[in-house]
């Protein structure tokens, strides 16, 4: 049986700060881990702009790897291609350099359409309270760029 991992964003701990920056809780979750933890409280914002240009690179064939670093600790998690249809994900400390899950032969696809998705539910979001700064602009440029290759 394949392994579903999921990006999950929990729009109901969305929150902006006094200076502006948007965080919420976001993390990896498949049957059995949590990355970097379940509920872990990042710049949400920023790092889906981040994430959304790796993916660009990586469906682009920019980049055959990519890295989509968490804001807050240590923590990433890379996507590296395997062909034009797979992938292998590895989350790990950046930090120690420890591996913490890696998931092999999964479809690219798949995790690609959900962190765009994610990607595009924070926008919505951000709009829906016009909350719009930088960051906010940036991340909806990223997904402009995305939806244009």
């Amino acid at each position: 049986m394949k392994q579903k991992i999921s990006l999950i964003l929990e729009t109901k701990t969305i929150e902006k700060s006094s200076n502006g920056k948007i965080f919420g809780n976001i993390y990896l979750s498949n049957e059995h881990i949590y990355f970097p933890e379940k509920d872990w409280n990042d710049f949400i914002v920023i790092i889906l702009s981040w994430w959304v240009t790796s993916l660009i690179k990586l469906q682009s064939n920019q980049s055959i790897e990519e890295v989509f670093n968490f804001m807050d600790g240590s923590f990433a998690f890379s996507i590296k291609m395997k062909g034009s249809k797979l992938c292998y994900i590895t989350c790990y400390d950046t930090a120690t350099e420890e591996i913490i899950e890696i998931i092999e032969n999964y479809s690219f696809k798949d995790i690609n359409k959900n962190i765009f998705e994610v990607a595009c539910t924070l926008e919505e979001y951000c709009i829906k309270n016009n909350w719009i700064n930088e960051d906010i602009k940036e991340l909806k440029n990223s997904i402009s760029k995305y939806k244009s290759i």
